[in-house]
């Protein structure tokens, strides 16, 4: 306990002990009471007893393995979910013939597809159960899962409509209203410096490259007298505070109903000759829809970066969270096995991953869409392509200089990362580093996010997502 009596678990080095390995003991998929850690369900789907593999769509025809060595399947009820957008919309029951130890059997499940509309997805998935209680599980305990994406609605670009945004330009300030949507951008820089919807001022900080990210344990036990793994590489480039200069800002004239800004930012960091250019462009809609697009050029001495993406700050407020990808325990590019594509919902303080050393944490992959709102306006952020986010109420500067958790100070403030990529979190504390697949090298990168406030009362965000992108990404 702390001096105000908050509890925090202690590690090498709390106790006066010389020497020691610091939070090096604090490994495992349980935290110290035994609660499950996020990480275990990636182990409990790879551990499954059952593996499914979808052979034809239509019509459904699957095959089930029995993984087991002693064991047959008759154990195992099994689900059929069908999920629209990661909204349950059927489910039955399979009838399964029994599967011997090793062996696989195709079945012919009787199913629908329902209609799909523009924009939305049909995901089948079957959920494995134990259909008697045993001595470490009661009935119905979920063993594992399997899912696949079985059809899109057709998809298209939305008219964009006749209304034009208004834009003024004084000095140097540009403001442009569009529908309940004010945004400021400073003219010299290209750096959008407010935004506003329903006359809620939301922004409290600006989109920004973000390269860096409190680094977890298997990137390097940094509280360890000997720092190992690719941290100390990633402290020597001083990822965290690059130097960064405006090389250019243009607006073009407003054109079929679309302001468009446009900035080119050079990065540089320490010890390394190459320059990061990154290219922003900004394009906003009349009806308030704004479509942010960066193409990013990273030499090839920066060969394994954190996280490749954008970093805002929202003022608090907009604590309630709704997004469509994996979840609902966070998730990384190579640690995302285990969880479901599903609608989940959550708030920015349940985002928050307790390690006993801060660091990294509240990931989702695979993301179509995620919004932020209060009881009265949210704000939704979408991916051309499917891609990563978390929120936290704390900085990643923040979880880096922090040794306990009680040494985090909450902000009312919302930390913001949309993600092209983030690097993979691999097994580095003591084991191997993460594969090369799983990395962020050099090379040119492009990808878009589709911004948009609403009014809670007016609109869910999920039909909002299903609109689809009026403007194409650059």
């Amino acid at each position: 306990h702390d001096s105000t009596g908050r509890v925090y678990y202690g590690f090498g080095g709390d106790y006066g002990d010389e020497p020691n390995d610091a939070n090096f003991c604090c490994n495992g998929v349980v935290w110290p009471d035994r609660t499950p850690h996020p990480g275990i369900w990636e182990h409990h789907r790879i551990a499954q007893p059952l593996r499914a593999r979808l052979v034809q769509r239509a019509p459904l025809r699957i095959e089930i393995t029995n993984r087991g060595d002693f064991v047959d399947s008759d154990r195992y009820a099994v689900r059929m979910l069908a999920l629209v957008d990661g909204a349950v919309v059927e489910e039955q029951r399979l009838t399964v013939p029994s599967i011997a130890p090793g062996a696989s059997r195709t079945i012919g499940p009787k199913f629908r597809a329902p209609h799909l509309d523009q924009g939305q997805e049909l995901i089948v998935r079957l959920v494995y159960e134990l259909k008697r209680a045993h001595d470490w599980a009661a009935a119905g305990h979920q063993v594992g899962f399997d899912e696949w994406v079985i059809g899109r609605g057709a998809t298209g670009r939305r008219k964009r409509g006749k209304q034009s945004p208004t834009v003024v330009h004084e000095g140097s300030r540009i403001d442009v209203t569009a529908g309940e949507a004010l945004l400021r951008f400073n003219a010299f820089t290209g750096a959008l410096t407010q935004f506003a919807f329903g006359g809620r001022e939301l922004l409290a900080s600006g989109p920004q490259l973000s390269l860096w990210r409190a680094p977890t344990d298997n990137d390097g036990v940094r509280l360890a007298p000997r720092v190992g793994g690719v941290l100390p590489k990633w402290q020597r480039w001083n990822l965290d505070a690059p130097q960064s200069s405006i090389d250019g800002v243009r607006i073009k004239p407003t054109v079929d109903g679309v302001f468009e800004l446009e900035r080119t930012v050079i990065h540089r960091v320490q010890g390394v000759a190459g320059e990061i250019l990154q290219q922003e462009h900004w394009g906003v809609l009349g009806n308030g829809e704004i479509l942010l697009t960066q193409e990013v050029e990273i030499p090839h001495e920066l060969d394994d970066l954190p996280r490749l993406g954008l970093l805002l700050r929202l003022r608090g407020g907009l604590e309630e969270l709704t997004y469509y990808g994996r979840g609902p325990e966070e998730n990384y590019c190579d640690r995302k096995f285990g969880y479901p594509l599903g609608r989940f919902t959550s708030t920015v303080d349940d985002e928050y991953v307790p390690y006993v050393t801060p660091q990294e944490h509240g990931n989702h992959t695979d993301v179509r869409w995620f919004a932020l709102a209060d009881r009265s306006v949210g704000l939704l952020f979408q991916p051309a392509d499917p891609g990563q986010f978390s929120v936290s109420h704390f900085t990643a500067g923040d979880l880096y200089a922090a040794r306990h958790t009680v040494d985090l100070t909450r902000s009312d403030e919302i930390d913001v990362h949309l993600d092209y990529r983030n690097r993979g979190v691999g097994t580095g504390a003591c084991g191997p580093d993460t594969l090369p697949q799983y990395r962020i090298g050099g090379g040119t990168y492009r990808f878009s996010w589709r911004l948009r406030g609403y009014g809670c009362d007016a609109v869910h965000p999920q039909d909002l997502a299903r609109e689809r992108f009026a403007i194409a990404p650059k």
